[in-house]
């Protein structure tokens, strides 16, 4: 938020634990937050000039849009590019280190990166298995990636989640129907 410009983190973390403190077990309103930072920072001249009504009430996008930082996706889109592009012939380019730095949910944006694209062949998902040790993976998420784009199994995992979801408590039948994309 562009409030940050006029107070760092440093501060407005302090500020932060010191507001939910205060309010906390209470309902409150927005007024009843920018009356509270006003009084937590009473000299800051920025802070009062700061322009609750365009941020508040004017439609449409924020006045101003956040730079994200996407060096860890910027990786993930780099390697499945480079996948993509390999024709499968001659020596292997790729490396045990290429996912060495990734995280576990990198991992899972590579492999799920690799699914919008055309499908890789058999040499070279034996490749990268051999390469990455992707079969050893205990993380679930990671290991049957493939899965989420594997239609027919889609269609015998919902038949079997209709017959047994009685069965369920009811949050795990309704995690089940959200990963199947039911409306439960």
């Amino acid at each position: 938020m562009e409030i940050l410009v006029f107070i760092s983190t440093e501060v407005f973390d302090p500020f932060l634990k010191d507001y939910l403190d205060h309010f906390k077990h209470q309902s409150i309103m927005t007024n009843d937050f920018i009356k509270y930072l006003n009084e937590y920072f009473p000299d800051n001249k920025d802070l009062k000039s700061f322009d609750w009504e365009l941020w508040l009430n004017t439609p449409g996008m924020p006045p101003v849009i956040p730079t994200y930082d996407t060096t860890l996706a910027d990786d993930c889109i780099k390697l499945s590019k480079k996948w993509v592009s390999w024709d499968g012939q001659g020596d292997c380019p790729f490396q045990i280190s290429d996912l060495s730095s990734f995280t576990a949910q990198q991992v899972k944006e590579f492999v799920a990166l690799l699914l919008h694209e055309a499908p890789l062949s058999l040499r070279k998902l034996k490749t990268m298995d051999k390469v990455y040790d992707l079969s050893s993976k205990t993380n679930t998420e990671i290991r049957f990636r493939d899965l989420y784009a594997w239609e027919a199994a889609r269609e015998r995992a919902i038949a079997r989640f209709e017959e047994t979801k009685s069965n369920f408590m009811y949050v795990a039948r309704s995690l089940l129907a959200r990963d199947l994309n039911l409306k439960e």
